[in-house]
Formats: structure tokens, C-alpha cells, sequence
């Protein structure tokens, strides 16, 4: 009888440990799904993007304002830019663009929104346009070199002569190029789309980041052809300008420029190059650009060409006149300019010939 009932005494422990054991388990299940619950993550996410839009004719990308959003993420084609406002000017330098922008908050108390919707622009076929031309000079130079802005673009002969800022190696230079062909180029549309031809780096410059066109206007006195035409009574505006350091001390720079012309109602574009030598320079690097350039007695002038528009070269001003395009990176890095303005060298190679 003893033996039965230690048999019945340890079943009942047994039972026992199991209920024990079950609790427990549940407990720690319990605890689990608590710390699981709470773990998630219970920010509350910002509002999805609305309404993308991109503008052709000012080349700008609008979209709806989120509430509490901080700034937006707008990527095009897989790369992302950060802007505050909602809308982003760009122009497209491929057949196809893709956008989409995305909200942000920065103090952590909402999540970023999700993507919107995918946007896709396509740039017409044999069109003439700001957006059309970009993507024809992009394609210029080979791969390394960033196409970053268009100046001016004119026809001479059997040759086109373009002006444009590419990035390499962190640098920001402006380049003077010539893409030649075997016969007389008649109009912008019939090369756009036409493959072959010799393009020659004639020049490259460092850039300098100032608005030094309209610091020329301002002088009232010019040189060349442009002075003739302020002395016909014709009227300056600046459509796109970018300078080019061709010493490191400021001394000396070309000014590239397209300027819109108007006399009553006639209107004529002209392309130029002006190259400008300061007599005395300042310390302040801005200065020499402006306050000296706007000053006759300050500097003297030499125009290295000056070339009038015709055909679709108008139709190409005059939309890039509408884009009203930005005169100077405004968002160029400071390190950029920094690096441009003290490299110690100057780039004045001639020719360099390139089969594309």
C-alpha cells in the first residue's frame, strides 16, 4: 500500500509541475505578444505625395504640399535630389523621364511618406526645344564627364559651335565645343538626331559663380558688335549667361552669354563671348565679377565672337528665354567654387578631338 500511494503522491506532482510549467508558458507567451505589440513601430506616417506634375514649358516638376512636411525627396530616373519646396526645376537630358517625390518630416515624429506615383515625361521626337537640345549636347562629351548646363548652341557652316558646363572629378568647367559634319548645317533639327560628326574641345574653363552678364549690362558700354547694337538703340536682356575663369587671381574671364535684343518690335538673339581683363583686382573674388565688370574705367573688353540667331537657334532662345533658366548654380557646393578658384592652374588646351 505504501508504494501505491508514493506512485499517487509523485503523479500528483507531476500534474502539478505541468500546470506550473503551462502557466509559465503562457505567462512568457503573454509577454511576447506584449513586447511584441509595443515594439512596432507607431509613428504616424506623413501623408502620400499628390498631383505630380512636370511643366515643359518652364521646365519645372509642381506637385501638392503635405502637411507637416519638412522637405521632399524628388527622384528622377533613380537619382534623388532633397528640395524644400514643392516644386524642382529640371531639364530633361534623356528621351524619357521618370519622377516621383516623396514627403519628408525631419523631427522624427512622423515617418517619411511613401513614393507617389511614377511620372513619366518624353521629350517629342525632332522637336526643337531647351529640353530637346540638352539632350543632344549632353552626348558630347564621352562618359565621365556630367552634363550640368546648356549656355548657347549656334550654327556656323558645316559646324556647331556649343557652349556648356560638364562636371568631372568633382570640377565644374565650361566647355567651348565644335561638332563638325560633312555637310552645311542648315538647322538644329537635322543634327539633333544625327550620328556621327567630330566634336573638339576648343577651350575649357573653371567656372565662376556670378551673374557677370548682366554686370556687363549694367555698364552700358560694350565692345565689338555688341557695343554697334547699343549703339542702333537696341535694348539687353540676358537669357543665359556662365563665366569662365581663364587666370586664378580673377583677373581675367570670358563671359558666355545669349542675350535677347529689342528695338521697338524687332527682336534679335545673339550668342557672344566677351572676354573681360580687370585692371585691378580686389581680394573679394565677387567683386571682380560685378563692381569692377559694371565700371568701364574698372576693366577692358574684347569680344571673342559674336554670332545672330537664326531659323530654329530662335526657336531654341525663345524657349529658353520661357524656361527662364537659372544664370548660376544655386546650389553649387562650396567646396566646388573653393577648389575651382585656388587649383593653380590654368586649362587652355586647344583641339582635343573627339569621334563620336
Amino acid at each position: 500500500m505504501a508504494m501505491k500511494k508514493g506512485k499517487k503522491i509523485l503523479a500528483a506532482l507531476g500534474a502539478i509541475g505541468a500546470l506550473v510549467a503551462a502557466v509559465v508558458g503562457v505567462a512568457t507567451n503573454a509577454d511576447d505578444i506584449y513586447n511584441k505589440i509595443w515594439a512596432q513601430d507607431n509613428t504616424p506616417q506623413l501623408a502620400i505625395v499628390r498631383t505630380v506634375e512636370y511643366n515643359d514649358e518652364y521646365y519645372k516638376l509642381f506637385w501638392d504640399e503635405v502637411a507637416n512636411a519638412d522637405y521632399y525627396n524628388v527622384n528622377i530616373n533613380g537619382e534623388t535630389q532633397t528640395v524644400e519646396d514643392n516644386s524642382y526645376f529640371y531639364v530633361p537630358t534623356t528621351q524619357t523621364t521618370e519622377f516621383k517625390v516623396q514627403a519628408v518630416d525631419s523631427s522624427g515624429e512622423y515617418k517619411a511618406s511613401e513614393w507617389s506615383d511614377t511620372v513619366t515625361y518624353q521629350i517629342a521626337e525632332n522637336e526643337v526645344s531647351y529640353a530637346s537640345v540638352n539632350s543632344f549636347v549632353s552626348t558630347m562629351l564621352p562618359g565621365g564627364f556630367n552634363f550640368k548646363k546648356l549656355v548657347n548652341i549656334s550654327l556656323e557652316g558645316d559646324k556647331v559651335y556649343t557652349t556648356a558646363v560638364f562636371e568631372s572629378d568633382g570640377e565644374y568647367k565650361v566647355y567651348e565645343l565644335s561638332t563638325e559634319y560633312d555637310f552645311e548645317v542648315q538647322s538644329l533639327s537635322e543634327v539633333m538626331n544625327e550620328k556621327g560628326g567630330y566634336v573638339r574641345i576648343l577651350d575649357k574653363y573653371p567656372i565662376a559663380n556670378y551673374d557677370a552678364a548682366n554686370s556687363l549690362l549694367k555698364s552700358n558700354s560694350y565692345a565689338g558688335q555688341m557695343e554697334e547694337y547699343r549703339e542702333q538703340g537696341y535694348s539687353f536682356e540676358v537669357i543665359s549667361q556662365q563665366v569662365g575663369k581663364l587666370e586664378e587671381d580673377n583677373k581675367v574671364f570670358n563671359i558666355y552669354a545669349t542675350y535677347k535684343l529689342t528695338r521697338g518690335s524687332e527682336v534679335k538673339y545673339i550668342n557672344t563671348i566677351m572676354n573681360a581683363v580687370i585692371k585691378e583686382t580686389s581680394s573679394n573674388e565677387k567683386t571682380n565679377y560685378t563692381t569692377k565688370l559694371e565700371n568701364a574705367e574698372d576693366r577692358y573688353l574684347y569680344e571673342l565672337s559674336c554670332h545672330e540667331l537664326t531659323g530654329d537657334e530662335i526657336n531654341f532662345a525663345e524657349d529658353m528665354e520661357q524656361a527662364n533658366i537659372p544664370l548660376t548654380f544655386e546650389n553649387l557646393e562650396q567646396e566646388n567654387n573653393q577648389s575651382n578658384s585656388s587649383s593653380g592652374y590654368i586649362i587652355n588646351s586647344k583641339d582635343e578631338e573627339l569621334s563620336l
